[in-house]
């Protein structure tokens, strides 16, 4: 399956990612190692979500994908990564978030964000 991605400010860009090779079927992409580490401990989180809570998550994806979330603080969040993303397109990801700003998403609201120190995604 392919999802593709759509921003009305650039119709150019999008038709430039979601065309093979910046866009490849969600079922070619693996994880190889997902880990976070929180209040609870290390923990092997699953593939729902890119990013999940805890002080530090690590994903490594084929094809190439390396994504990075930092919680410094309780309600701060680093996000960073590049590759392929669990929805198959390319990207270059570096944002800070609040645990409101999460939950408020980009187009719609996030339902079911991890806020504080929960375990979730993120």
């Amino acid at each position: 399956m392919r999802i593709e991605e759509f921003n009305s400010r650039f119709a150019w860009v999008n038709a430039l990612l979601n065309s093979w090779p910046l866009l490849v079927d969600t079922d070619s992409i693996r994880t190889i190692l997902c880990l976070s580490w929180d209040e609870q401990g290390i923990y092997s989180p699953g593939s729902q979500s890119l990013f999940y809570n805890g002080a530090v998550m690590m994903r490594l994806t084929l094809p190439f994908g390396v994504w990075l979330h930092l919680k410094p603080l309780r309600n701060l969040r680093f996000q960073c990564g590049l590759g392929w993303k669990l929805n198959g397109r390319i990207a270059l990801t570096v944002r800070f978030q609040t645990d409101a700003s999460a939950a408020a998403g980009v187009s719609g609201r996030n339902f079911g964000q991890a806020a504080g120190w929960a375990r979730g995604t993120a």
